[in-house]
């Protein structure tokens, strides 16, 4: 008999064309294509997602990390996996006669992504997963590989942490981040992790962790919603107070009702750069967020153009549904429906990179979704 994990790799796609006759993100890829924006999306960017999604497994709500100052030539994709539209069932599913071949590279990450999906959507698994989403970022160097390896995961546990932050930390550190490692988590890095979850949640909100597949699981980032207000004792708790008047000086040139994530990668060691993750409600908040980034020339004036014309309008979805619909949207059940959708657009943040030399990178991050107005099965 098939070993089951094995199947489930094989049913996300062999090659390119296999894919594309099946369930995968292509279909779904193509509603957004004509919104392109090309100062931050170059063309040939484009295509290789489109050539990525032909063999990634399909999902309602995906996105596009864009690197300015690129010329729209280095741009990430970005794919959320839920239980709640059906992408992570899709994953987790054994069909052992499924006829493609296993896909070059696929004993790396594809088993443990397919296996913890399978182990999340069983409802015999006790406890409960403690997180709500798993998000898969895959580099743009990597997209035309016929399966591309996902280099990071992030998974979201907010709401899992809002109802017990240590059991959250526990079974993040203990289940969830070595089975996506392929291995324990190291104990000086479990010390650290739960040393900086202590240093700033509470007041601040511990949103997502993010695991460097690239780099066997080695580097853990630990995302915050921040408390401006906490900011220079967490971060001297952390070992980062160089940092502080930096990121001061930041958050004191966006709209104050802007919202603010702090990412940190531990090593274990607390690295000595940090992630600023800033959106807003509003369009009074994006237009603090646009002129900052002019303003310190992180961005040019084509780009900033371009993240103001990504969102679409409400209208452009029939039916009722909330705006923006996210986890609004259901995977058909038939493939061939997918080309049916209605495709939406929304902005998710710009995030900064700061390092403890005052330098500083920026990239935004696009969002999309597809929602079916019909029902269609």
């Amino acid at each position: 008999m098939s070993n089951p994990v094995d199947a489930a790799v094989q049913a996300i796609g062999a090659t390119p064309q296999a894919a594309s006759e099946g369930a995968s993100l292509a279909p779904l890829l193509r509603l957004v294509r004509p919104h392109r924006p090309d100062a931050l999306i170059a063309p040939h960017a484009w295509d290789a997602i489109e050539v990525a999604g032909s063999s990634l497994p399909p999902t309602t709500e995906f996105g596009f990390e864009c690197h300015f100052l690129s010329g729209g030539s280095s741009v990430d994709l970005v794919t959320r996996v839920s239980r709640t539209d059906g992408s992570a069932s899709l994953l987790a599913r054994r069909d052992p006669s499924s006829p493609l071949p296993k896909p070059a590279g696929a004993d790396d990450f594809w088993p443990r992504i397919v296996e913890l999906c399978a182990r999340w959507c069983s409802p015999g698994t006790v406890p409960a997963f403690a997180f709500e989403a798993l998000w898969l970022e895959y580099d743009a160097n990597d997209l035309r590989q016929m399966l591309p390896q996902p280099s990071l995961a992030f998974l979201y546990v907010a709401a899992a942490a809002q109802q017990s932050l240590n059991d959250t930390v526990a079974d993040a550190i203990a289940r969830t981040l070595p089975m996506l490692a392929g291995g324990p988590t190291d104990d000086r890095l479990s010390d650290t992790i739960a040393g900086c979850v202590r240093a700033l949640a509470p007041p601040s909100a511990l949103c997502h962790f993010g695991l460097s597949l690239a780099r066997g699981g080695s580097e853990i980032r630990v995302c915050f919603r921040l408390q401006s207000d906490a900011l220079a004792l967490g971060l001297a708790a952390l070992g980062l107070a160089a940092m502080t008047p930096l990121v001061a000086d930041i958050l004191a040139s966006v709209h104050p009702d802007c919202r603010v994530m702090l990412q940190v990668a531990l090593t274990p060691e607390v690295s000595p750069r940090l992630g600023l993750e800033i959106s807003a409600a509003d369009p009074v908040g994006w237009r603090s967020i646009l002129a900052f980034l002019l303003a310190r020339n992180l961005c040019t004036q084509e780009e900033a153009a371009s993240i103001v014309r990504w969102t679409s309008s409400p209208t452009e979805l029939k039916g009722s549904f909330p705006w923006p619909p996210l986890g609004a949207g259901v995977l058909p059940h038939n493939p061939d429906a997918y080309a049916e959708g209605a495709a939406w657009r929304a902005l998710s943040h710009v995030k900064l990179s700061v390092s403890m030399d005052q330098q500083m990178k920026a990239k935004v991050y696009l969002y999309a979704g597809v929602v079916w107005p019909n029902a269609i099965g």
